[in-house]
């Protein structure tokens, strides 16, 4: 909308509503509320004084520097029409100030110690801040950012927010490179998989898999040629696709043989099944 506008078209444009309008706008698509009547009009009049403190004299601000000075020299209007005249210095009149706002809103930035718009919450340091450092962080996964996740961030001081971060699958999952190839089941449910020489298996949570026998295990590898991995019962295990069923077990001290259909499996150490 016009935001501002020579004198002889204020009765065609309405400058001080399309400024609240766009304050509105602004503040609305920042804080997801409707801003106070207060807070549109501080909107408007701040873009308005911002416009007048370039050389000063616009017409809503000093209604006199339209008029003619005494004598026989004539005070100029600053203001030049950018639709009436196209060699104006300025083409984007309305846009200044709109920028200007905007700008404003975002950097949030104290004037004289207070809010440029009253009774407005600085978020920059919390919601951007949070947000930034998710997107960055989780990549590809940070789309879409959830509300209520950057809200639950942003109440964390910096340093546990980002360990937060760094603690969340879409962080962890952006390094699964052992299964990455792994055959998807349905499209619809992307984080089942399966290998055929290892089985079916849930990856959404990686490092932590959940496996349709095994149950939990946390993975430390990332060539399914050769890894380790570790179950709460089985402690840490060693495998690969040329070996797997047969793993390497840290507790056993030697090879263990699983069973395909059971929580079971052949210790040859003690030469006996073990179920867990």
């Amino acid at each position: 909308p016009l935001l501002v506008g020579t004198e002889f078209e204020k009765d065609m444009y309405d400058f001080s509503l399309n400024r609240r309008r766009f304050a509105e706008q602004c503040l609305t698509n920042k804080y997801g509320t409707t801003p106070s009547f207060q807070q549109m009009f501080q909107g408007s009049k701040r873009m308005l004084y911002f416009w007048d403190s370039g050389s000063g004299g616009y017409w809503e601000v000093s209604p006199q520097a339209q008029q003619q000075g005494q004598g026989q020299n004539p005070v100029v209007p600053v203001f030049s029409n950018p639709r009436l005249d196209d060699t104006a210095p300025t083409n984007y009149a309305a846009g200044e100030c709109a920028v200007e706002l905007v700008m404003q809103l975002a950097i949030e930035i104290p004037v004289d110690d207070l809010q440029y718009i009253l009774y407005t919450e600085p978020i920059r340091d919390k919601l951007y801040k949070v947000a930034t450092f998710a997107q960055l962080l989780w990549g590809e996964n940070a789309d879409p950012i959830n509300d209520a996740d950057i809200k639950k961030l942003a109440a964390m001081s910096s340093t546990d927010a980002i360990k937060a971060i760094l603690n969340d699958y879409r962080y962890t999952s952006r390094f699964n490179l052992i299964w990455k190839e792994s055959d998807v089941i349905d499209t619809s449910t992307p984080s089942w998989k399966k290998e055929d020489w290892f089985g079916y298996f849930w990856d959404k949570h990686f490092p932590w898999v959940y496996h349709e026998t095994l149950g939990w295990i946390y993975m430390a590898g990332v060539s399914p040629t050769q890894f380790w991995f570790h179950h709460d019962k089985l402690g840490w295990l060693w495998t690969g696709a040329a070996h797997y069923p047969n793993v390497y077990s840290h507790n056993e001290q030697g090879w263990v043989y699983f069973a395909s259909d059971k929580k079971a499996y052949f210790s040859h150490t003690s030469n006996t099944w073990k179920s867990f």
